[in-house]
């Protein structure tokens, strides 16, 4: 937010990043391979250099990038707390020396989106240059977290264009459950190692945005294993995975796992024990009947007992008498 359009700031991450300006530029177009930026090209650092004084050798090394790839870019960075924080301030105040201390107000030039958003931006980039950018992420009114990347000619701040399409997405689309944990999957079994067959459940709820009026999905379903499946194979474990593809093309993949527990080995302990898990009026029947059976065999125990009492009081007896 400070240093928009700063080739000072920008050769200064570089520096810090790596060795020299070179070494970064390698760094970060690794980087970009790393995060499945396909279409994405670093090729300089300095970026504020008026193209009339660029050579034709110079004009042609320009940093390229693709929407497609700004939106990945934005779901990483998602995933790392600082620099969500960072997208997320707008306003700050410096405190500088000039001759004593003075307090400066630094503010973005998309400042007014995060109140003409009424909350719903929560981080935001924008490039006001030949070409403008304004990418965001945050969550419309109904609740669906969403990015948006805006793209314009000339200098541009988007922040009408962003703002729509906010609202735009809570009423044309809605959000709905593409599996949900516990639910079976139809049409597909796998084997365990020892011969026994199970079905498959999803092992959790994903939700998806599509238009009201569509659902988004073709028909290209993918189920992926992973066998083979070694034991002792417990329910909730990942034996593989189930890909849906939207019609933009999109992937979105759900775990799946076996829906009962498959102990180590087929022996006969085993196989009775299975059968008790999977019939729980069997087992209460056999409680009754290992109870019955105790109460059976102390009776008996207790008749023999007292036989061997009085045979014993009827020899001592005996032994006295003679």
């Amino acid at each position: 937010m400070l240093f928009y359009h700063s080739d000072g700031a920008a050769v200064a991450i570089a520096e810090a990043l790596a060795l020299d300006e070179a070494s970064c530029v390698s760094l970060m177009n690794s980087t970009a391979h790393d995060l499945g930026l396909n279409d994405t090209y670093i090729t300089v650092i300095r970026a504020n250099i008026e193209s009339d004084s660029l050579s034709a050798t110079d004009q042609s090394r320009q940093n390229t990038t693709t929407v497609t790839d700004l939106v990945k870019i934005m779901l990483n960075l998602q995933r790392m707390p600082a620099v969500k924080e960072w997208l997320g301030t707008y306003e700050a105040f410096l405190t500088i020396e000039d001759g004593g201390q003075r307090l400066v107000s630094m503010r973005s030039p998309i400042s007014r989106l995060w109140t003409l958003s009424e909350g719903q931006v929560q981080q935001a980039y924008n490039v006001q240059a030949d070409i403008s950018l304004t990418m965001t992420s945050g969550e419309t009114k109904e609740g669906f977290p969403i990015i948006t990347v805006a793209v314009s000619e000339g200098k541009s701040n988007l922040i009408q264009n962003t703002t729509r399409l906010y609202s735009a997405i809570d009423i044309y689309y809605e959000m709905s459950p593409l599996v949900t944990a516990g639910e079976k999957m139809e049409a597909v079994r796998e084997r365990a190692e020892n011969g026994d067959i199970f079905e498959l459940v999803y092992l959790e709820t994903i939700y998806f945005m599509h238009p009201e009026d569509d659902l988004f999905l073709t028909q290209d379903i993918q189920y992926q294993g992973n066998p083979p499946y070694l034991l002792p194979l417990t329910e909730g474990t990942i034996t593989g995975k189930v890909v849906f593809t939207l019609k933009n093309g999109m992937k979105i993949s759900a775990n799946v796992g076996p829906d009962r527990d498959i102990l180590s080995s087929r022996s006969q302990v085993t196989l009775f024990l299975q059968n008790l898990d999977n019939n729980p009026n069997l087992a209460q029947l056999l409680f009754i009947l290992v109870i019955i059976l105790i109460v059976i065999m102390t009776l008996y125990l207790l008749r023999n007992l007292f036989r061997i009492y009085y045979y014993w009081r009827h020899i001592r007896r005996s032994g006295k008498y003679f």
